[in-house]
């Protein structure tokens, strides 16, 4: 655990991914996110009356009962969100499409164990949290999961991002993500304009923030014209066979249970890309399901 300034640590977790996980100190104590049994133990210190889970992927909540039963923090999480935290069918709802949760059993579920339990708090957009000096406001930013939220400091105009940091790689392969909410909520950061980003997977940002949202929805942007054009150049294509391009992960060599994983994510991705360009009016679907430009 490291200081970030006199209110600030930041924990580092680094046995499966890169995780940041943030311990916010006032005369109330906050932990956004939590990645590892291990961060009960580096924040005795330090315990918090909450646990603000940005999201229910489960880098960013394994670790939530032990602290709970050691520390009695109040779970806190976006309502639309609670569900999936609450309990394991709520987070098989997300992938279960094209064996996804066939996928989270064997790989997901072997390095995070879900457990379930109560969120104390369901919050929503604008909720605050006044903790003493600072007051934290929850900025609901949908899209990778329907219920992600980010905090935000206002005074010092710090945003604690989770996934939703500019240099995230943008993850979209739930079923129940949205590309759509996902371009809006890059908006939605860039008008309350933060000057410091502390996000999930990356070290903090201090400059051209504005600027590295703006690359962040060039990077979608730029998924969708790739899968405009295979399609131009292939004319009629199914999902797999559009997906087997991977216009949105790059393709490693290999055959394993991450590679199946990857695959499923890229179909899964690619899909919400489709679904949106159909809305857009810029490509369609036949009876056969496949996929074709207006």
């Amino acid at each position: 655990m490291e200081d970030f300034n006199d209110w600030i640590k930041i924990i580092r977790q680094t046995e499966f991914n890169q995780v940041f996980n943030y311990l916010i100190i006032d005369k109330q104590i906050i932990l956004f996110d939590i990645s590892s049994h291990k961060t009960v133990r580096i924040i005795a210190d330090f315990p918090p009356n909450y646990l603000i889970i940005s999201h229910f992927h489960l880098d960013h909540q394994t670790g939530k009962n032990l602290l709970k039963k050691r520390y009695k923090s109040k779970i806190v999480a976006h309502e639309l969100e609670s569900n999936s935290i609450e309990n394991l069918q709520g987070f098989y709802h997300n992938y279960n499409f094209l064996n996804g949760t066939d996928l989270i059993n064997e790989l997901h579920l072997k390095y995070w164990h879900f457990k379930d339990i109560k969120v104390d708090i369901k919050v929503y957009d604008n909720y605050e949290f006044n903790i003493g000096t600072h007051i934290l406001k929850v900025i609901h930013t949908p899209g990778t999961t329907p219920g992600h939220i980010c905090l935000f400091d206002e005074e010092n105009r710090i945003l604690f991002a989770g996934d939703m940091g500019p240099k995230e790689l943008p993850v979209y392969n739930a079923i129940t993500s949205n590309l759509t909410q996902y371009l809006n909520s890059y908006d939605k950061i860039i008008k309350i304009n933060p000057c410091i980003v502390l996000s999930a997977h990356f070290p903090p940002i201090f400059e051209k923030v504005k600027q590295a949202y703006i690359k962040a929805k060039e990077r979608i942007i730029k998924r969708e014209n790739r899968i405009l054009e295979i399609l131009e150049k292939k004319k009629s294509l199914t999902l797999d066979e559009i997906a087997s391009e991977n216009p949105t992960i790059p393709k490693k060599p290999g055959n394993s249970i991450i590679l199946n994983w990857l695959k499923f994510a890229e179909k899964i991705q690619t899909l919400h890309h489709l679904n949106k360009l159909a809305k857009e009016n810029k490509v369609k679907s036949d009876d056969n399901f496949r996929w074709e430009l207006i």
